[in-house]
């Protein structure tokens, strides 16, 4: 028996389709695939994907992808054809997500949340009939932040494929704690109530009908046909979790960085002659915070520790601290690759950010999580559950807090077992393999997961 969703399955409207003639043919007639990415112009959202462009593109399959210019040349790094966005309203780099001015709390909420999904809706609609007049795309695979896909399926588009960016316990799993005030974070009821008719009056342009009332936030970011998971239930207990049609796959595997470059002290962490402790603000929130909140209590706290602290620091602040004497165990630079770092890590202090701590616990390296915005205070209490690290429950914790949590990391090696055992159970899957099989088997059926 199927559990219940109250996701809805998008009918096409009556008007133009805009699936490709390659539908009408069998799968097993098909040469290949062609499929449409899309993606907020984030690190965090662009890196999970390219993997499984690069993996589409190796079977033989066409990808073109929808992006900010900043990602262009990541992007064709994958095999992957780029597009840049048409309209800088669906460019994060050009109109970045933040709460309009002088908002707070639930006001605050609700604003950011419409400058990230409903304001570049219509727009993302637009450039998605723009690209598939030049490539008719048998699928479409989007990250979570976008409304323009569910939108464009209801009205003709293709099935389209969501891939996880944080955690489902936001909102399936209201027993634990999200971090924020019950009215104010995204999902809750009240932020529903605002939210919702936000969506409606941009629906109501392209002639599509209001949303039920028991529409949720979640069914926004989750695609009715396939969702891809970036964990496995070792980490987020899938106990709560009523969607038919989620997948499982594990964490997308990294693409090193095109032009990274080690530093000069590289050698001191590859000889592994130091216990190594990495901190970190993650992608998206170094570029609009300064380090004090994290990076500089953090080298405070263990300058006299028997360790080698390195930190990747916010852009704004890197040039003060390179200039700067820095305690003789502390290597500092603007960005490494955790794909090629985090080998030779012993424990990583980090804000929470989703794929930052995917990243950590792929390496098996045990945490110290400092993060209560947007998903992280969700991603910090799940690392304390599975026994993976500490939650200091607080973005900016104190001296005494970072040193102690470092200390009994360091001493008390059941959290290096239980990120180990995480590791292990992550390994046992090839997400990109994976998750092409099943976007190729969505293809395939025509319908969605869900159904079958």
């Amino acid at each position: 028996m199927k559990a219940e969703s109250n996701q809805r399955s998008p009918k096409q409207t009556k008007g133009t389709s805009f699936h490709s003639p390659n539908a009408l043919m069998s799968f097993q007639e098909k040469a290949k695939m062609k499929i449409l990415f899309s993606t907020f112009s984030g690190v965090g959202h662009v890196n999970p994907f390219c993997a499984i462009a690069t993996e589409l593109v190796s079977r033989g399959h066409e990808v073109h992808w929808l992006c900010g210019p900043r990602f262009r040349d990541r992007i064709s790094a994958t095999g992957a054809k780029f597009i840049p966005w048409n309209s800088p309203i669906c460019d994060a780099d050009v109109t970045p997500g933040k709460p309009d001015a002088g908002t707070s709390g639930l006001a605050a909420s609700v604003s950011q949340a419409r400058v990230i999904f409903v304001d570049p809706m219509l727009e993302q609609v637009e450039d998605y009939k723009r690209a598939l007049k030049l490539f008719a795309a048998d699928a479409m695979v989007v990250d979570m932040f976008g409304l323009g896909a569910m939108t464009f399926a209801e009205m003709g588009g293709p099935k389209y494929v969501t891939i996880s960016l944080q955690p489902r316990i936001n909102f399936d799993h209201p027993n634990l704690p999200v971090g924020q005030e019950q009215g104010d974070y995204w999902g809750s009821p009240a932020f529903m109530e605002e939210f919702r008719p936000l969506i409606n009056t941009a629906r109501a342009r392209l002639g599509l009908n209001p949303l039920p009332g028991t529409f949720r936030f979640l069914d926004a970011m989750t695609s009715p046909y396939l969702h891809l998971m970036q964990t496995t239930t070792a980490f987020e207990p899938a106990d709560k979790i009523q969607v038919p049609q989620l997948r499982f796959v594990g964490p997308m595997r990294a693409m090193s960085a095109i032009d990274f470059i080690p530093p000069k002290w590289w050698a001191d962490i590859v000889s592994r002659k130091h216990f190594v402790v990495h901190v970190t603000q993650g992608t998206y929130t170094t570029e609009s915070t300064n380090s004090e909140t994290l990076i500089q209590p953090t080298i405070r706290a263990l300058e006299h520790e028997d360790c080698l602290v390195v930190g990747t620091v916010p852009a704004s602040d890197t040039e003060a601290f390179l200039a700067r004497t820095l305690p003789a165990n502390v290597r500092i630079e603007r960005f490494i690759p955790h794909l090629d770092l985090l080998p030779f890590v012993d424990i990583m202090i980090t804000n929470a950010g989703y794929n930052g701590v995917l990243a950590a616990l792929s390496h098996g390296v045990p945490l110290v999580c400092a993060g209560i915005s947007e998903d992280k205070a969700d991603m910090s209490a799940l690392v304390a559950q599975c026994g993976a690290g500490i939650n200091l429950k607080t973005d900016r914790p104190t001296e005494a807090q970072i040193l102690d949590a470092v200390k009994t990391i360091r001493n008390d090696l059941e959290y290096a077992r239980q990120a180990k055992r995480i590791q292990d159970d992550f390994a046992r899957h090839d997400s990109a393999v994976e998750s092409c099989d099943l976007i190729e088997d969505l293809v395939k059926h025509n319908g969605s997961l869900s159904e079958q």
